[in-house]
């Protein structure tokens, strides 16, 4: 545990620091007894461990400033970091490229706060850049990948995005993100571009009850077999959302090379609600659906509402 430095309760302060090529189970830096962790324009390069292949923390806290984690790799979770429960990461300015794990390819956290973060070229089998959930803000995301779902976050716990930008990350189911019940999620002020999968070209949920608010967000040439940005399935079991919103958004040149340019439904959505100045703009779908697809699996709850503005959508089958 540690390859380079272990930590068991007090404070460790590291600036300006190296951390290369050191491999251990968990971590070049291992945080247990409630350790505190300071780090500050450090450089992480090519550590590898089962988890948390620079920094691995049963107990404590991090907070990181203007540092690289660059090349770490785990076998199991958390290439770059791996937070335990009840565990936090403050991250501020930081630098995570092309770390691999199996879930959470730079980090696994259940808290984040991370503002200015840029992750770009990261990769896993689940959550291409992070696997968890917390707050960010004004962070980048661009060119990460997951073999199956997510290719930047897998949303299991309670996540806050606001002001990022998405580009060009891609998976086979979200290309974006993958919400997993029962988290809640929240989108603001963010853009998306380029981002691909198979379903999902943006966003896909799995699991019975997970809560989507989506709001003064932009959302441009994304694309799919199926949903362009938003596709949801049987693939991983009966989709179903408690409440989707989306307000404030505009939708422009999303394609499905099936169905649903934009929104493919395929499962339960208690409470919809598409309104508000919601702009679709030449999205198209080779098949059905250039904006909206819904198939006969799909149910929708009480409460539904749908109110867009349209303009030069395409489909080459109905819709």
């Amino acid at each position: 545990k540690g390859s380079a430095l272990y930590v068991s309760g007090g404070k460790a302060f590291s600036f300006s620091s190296l951390y290369s090529l050191n491999n251990a189970d968990y971590g070049a830096i291992y945080l247990a007894d409630k350790a505190t962790l300071e780090t500050q324009k450090d450089n992480f390069l090519s550590k590898s461990a089962q988890s948390g292949g620079a920094i691995y923390v049963a107990s404590g806290s991090v907070t990181s400033r203007s540092t690289i984690y660059r090349s770490n790799s785990a076998n199991s979770m958390g290439g770059g970091l791996f937070f335990s429960p009840s565990t936090a990461l403050n991250s501020l300015s930081d630098t995570f490229t092309e770390n691999t794990a199996s879930s959470g390819g730079a980090l696994y956290s259940f808290a984040s706060s991370i503002s200015r973060g840029n992750f770009t070229l990261n990769s896993a089998d689940r959550g291409g850049a992070i696997e968890g959930g917390g707050t960010f803000s004004n962070c980048f995301f661009g060119l990460n990948q997951a073999s199956g779902g997510a290719g930047a976050f897998y949303i299991r716990f309670s996540t806050t995005i606001t002001s990022s930008t998405f580009n060009s990350n891609s998976a086979a189911f979200g290309g974006a993100f993958v919400i997993s019940s029962p988290a809640t999620f929240t989108l603001s002020g963010s853009t998306f571009r380029g981002n691909s999968a198979i379903m999902g070209g943006v966003l896909y949920p799995i699991g019975n009850n997970s809560n989507i608010d989506i709001r003064t967000s932009s959302f441009d040439s994304n694309s799919a077999s199926n949903g362009g940005v938003f596709g949801s399935g049987s693939t991983f079991g009966k989709t179903g959302v408690d409440s989707l919103i989306v307000m404030n958004c505009n939708f422009t040149s999303n394609s499905a090379t099936s169905s649903g340019g934009v929104f493919h439904f395929d499962g339960v959505i208690r409470s919809l609600q598409i309104n508000l100045n919601i702009r679709m703009i030449t999205n198209k779908a080779s098949r059905d659906g250039g904006c909206f697809y819904a198939s006969e699996l799909n149910s929708f709850g009480s409460t539904a509402s749908i109110c867009v503005q349209t303009r030069g959508n395409t489909a080459g089958g109905n819709g």
